[in-house]
């Protein structure tokens, strides 16, 4: 699903297979992740990978992934903080 969404919106003039190699060498590097983390970043993946293909770097992507969800999760707390 995650191949296919960055092969029509990201990666276009790429190959399938360049592709699922990159994202392969990503989840292998966020396999300490839950599941909740997998979920945003499919809905988020043209967002947290770079335009380029070569300059995919798995660090980056969690990085920015976890970045993203620990803002909300701010986010969400400093909002019933301050309803409270």
């Amino acid at each position: 699903m995650l191949i296919k969404y960055l092969k029509e919106w990201v990666y276009v003039n790429d190959r399938e297979e360049k592709i699922a190699q990159q994202v392969e060498v990503v989840f292998n590097y966020m396999k300490d992740l839950e599941t909740k983390h997998f979920k945003r970043l499919l809905k988020n993946a043209q967002y947290l990978f770079p335009k380029d293909i070569r300059n995919i770097n798995p660090e980056t992507v969690k990085r920015k992934l976890v970045d993203s969800f620990n803002e909300r999760t701010l986010a969400t707390n400093e909002k019933l903080r301050v309803s409270n």
